[in-house]
């Protein structure tokens, strides 16, 4: 009697992924700690019980262009435990992320120009914000660091504030989108200033 009726189902998906670790999760890429944890949050939220498990194991495996699970569930069915197996097959799809095509199309919302200062220093404060670099630019005057998001600029700005560096902002009008105005930020790093 308990063959005839499915412990649980998996709805079927396909796996986008990019090459900086991000997930498509629902419409939204989503960054995770590893690919393992991505592929494991994927299924299990894609599989559907009306007896609810108890427990849910997830392997996976990574092919060239598909991702193999291996699902095996434990539960209750009219009061009786159960356990089901399940292996299915998902399309791997590899595509740029919205944050890394804006990297590889030279986009950036803000522009850090580290003029002064020890910039071992400050490059070490932009490192952990990496992630949002566009792109670092040798100048005459200094170094540029484009930034794909403004929060991170202002983030690196503050830290670089409490570590006693003069910061000037200012802003210019790069366009315009559905009648707003974009404007791009700019943080000069100056000198220190003496206490």
């Amino acid at each position: 009697m308990l063959k005839r009726h499915e412990l649980f189902t998996v709805k079927k998906f396909e796996v986008v992924m990019c090459n900086c670790g991000s997930v498509l999760v629902h419409g939204r890429w989503k960054r995770f700690p590893s690919i393992e944890k991505a592929l494991r949050y994927l299924v299990s939220s894609n599989v559907k019980s009306e007896h609810g498990l108890s427990k849910l194991d997830i392997s996976t495996e990574i092919l060239s262009d598909r991702v193999v699970f291996k699902l095996t569930g434990c539960g209750r069915i009219k009061g009786y435990k159960k356990v089901e197996s399940k292996r299915f097959e998902t399309r791997l799809k590899r595509t740029l992320c919205a944050e890394c095509a804006k990297k590889a199309g030279g986009y950036y919302e803000a522009v850090l120009q580290i003029r002064a200062g020890e910039k071992d220093e400050i490059m070490k404060a932009v490192e952990k914000y990496s992630d949002a670099v566009s792109s670092v630019k040798r100048v005459r005057e200094g170094i540029d660091v484009l930034f794909v998001k403004k929060s991170a600029a202002k983030k690196v700005s503050r830290i670089l504030r409490t570590m006693g560096y003069e910061i000037k902002t200012s802003y210019k009008l790069v366009g315009e989108k559905r009648g707003k105005k974009i404007y791009r930020e700019y943080y000069s790093v100056k000198e220190k200033t003496k206490p």
